[in-house]
């Protein structure tokens, strides 16, 4: 996966904004251990959405490799 990141976003980054550009969510609580690390997760909601080239191949990665591990639907 970290082959497909934009060079401007580091994985985690690209995994919140990819959460975000999903239509069925509203909200992304993720975890932090430090203060830097919660501006730092809001601010990638400040991140432009990804283009639909790296969203359909994450969405393939995700259908193949996560999905039999997520309840609830994406």
């Amino acid at each position: 996966m970290k082959t497909m990141l934009p060079s401007d976003m580091n994985l985690l980054q690209c995994s919140l904004r990819w959460l975000l550009d999903q239509p069925q969510v509203s909200t992304v609580i993720s975890g932090a251990s430090s203060s830097q690390q919660v501006i730092s997760n809001a601010l990638t909601s400040d991140l432009p959405p990804l283009s639909q080239v790296l969203s359909a191949k994450l969405q393939t990665f995700y259908q193949e490799q996560v999905r039999q591990h997520i309840r609830g639907e994406i």
